[in-house]
């Protein structure tokens, strides 16, 4: 918890008030500040009251202990920086607006609070970013942004992975869209969670890196089994007989989903679901003899190559 100072111009409500000089100093609920730090010129009278203080998009909620012609002395779980320009709304039967600016560093103990810019990530004591030159507002505006093209490059990747995966399927596909389909999640809720945190001006800074991680993977996974398959020989395909004891075909969006599920040929292995095209789907069905050619894949990741009758 902190305790914030602010002083400024007196006006009676419903007319507005400027708050000017002031200072923050940490201390506990039954704590009242030390008489050497004491700044106000004007007699402060005993006042307390539910306060809302709007910080950019952020709505912090505090309460007042006393008030003076020359401001108020402002309790709240939450921090502001210094030349931090808001609007605190007082509880007075109908809301009272008054316009302010804090201008003294808060020391907190206990508390968690944005010590860095949300749009560079240097660290920072006052509103104004020292490295970008970018105010609080300015920063969360820009980070949004960001955070939205990033995420679309990330949406776009997970619409092409699907139907690229598919081109040089790999054996394991259906593993791998399990693994790729809690990435997809995971960033999702990531991004939701980095939001709301800029919103509420929480630090971000840790969970920003983790989420430009996630942005490139479906575009990596894409690559890695395109190159796979794409750079493989094909005098290293290999043809294994088995027999067809399954079929499955989901209709998707981008390509679909169909599998022929026949005996697998590795060892610990019971079947093998084939991520086949419409033709072989259709050509095949349950007890057909069949061969199945398997590329050993450029980059070691087994893929099917195509099936034949025997």
């Amino acid at each position: 918890m902190f305790l914030a100072h602010a002083s400024g111009e007196h006006a009676p409500a419903p007319r507005l008030g400027t708050f000017g000089r002031g200072f923050v100093q940490a201390m506990t609920s039954r704590e009242h500040p030390p008489r050497h730090l004491e700044r106000r010129w004007a007699t402060r009278y005993s006042f307390r009251a539910e306060l809302e203080i709007e910080w950019g998009s952020a709505v912090l909620r505090g309460k007042t202990r006393d008030i003076g012609s020359n401001g108020m002395f402002i309790e709240s779980a939450d921090t502001l920086w210094v030349g931090a320009g808001f609007t605190a709304r007082l509880a007075l039967g109908r809301p009272v607006g008054c316009p302010g600016e804090l201008t003294a560093v808060p020391v907190i103990y206990g508390a968690s609070f944005m010590t860095r810019c949300l749009d560079c990530g240097s660290e920072r004591t006052t509103d104004q970013c020292p490295s970008c030159g970018l105010t609080t507002a300015a920063a969360e505006l820009m980070f949004r942004r960001r955070l939205m093209r990033q995420t679309g490059i990330f949406l776009l990747g997970s619409l092409a992975f699907p139907y690229i995966s598919q081109i040089y399927p790999p054996l394991d596909l259906d593993l791998i869209l399990v693994f790729f389909g809690l990435v997809f999640f995971g960033a999702l809720t990531l991004a939701v969670i980095l939001e709301r945190r800029a919103r509420n001006h929480q630090e971000i800074e840790l969970l920003k890196r983790v989420y430009n991680g996630f942005v490139p993977l479906p575009w990596i996974l894409a690559a890695t089994l395109f190159v796979n398959g794409r750079l493989d020989s094909q005098k290293n395909v290999v043809y294994y007989p088995t027999v067809v004891v399954g079929r499955f075909n989901m209709k998707g969006i981008v390509k679909g989903s169909r599998r022929l599920v026949v005996r697998s040929w590795r060892e610990g292995q019971r079947v093998e679901r084939l991520a086949v095209d419409m033709d072989d789907f259709d050509r095949f069905h349950e007890g057909d003899a069949i061969v199945v050619g398997v590329g050993p894949g450029a980059l070691g990741i087994p893929w099917y190559y195509g099936a034949y009758r025997r």
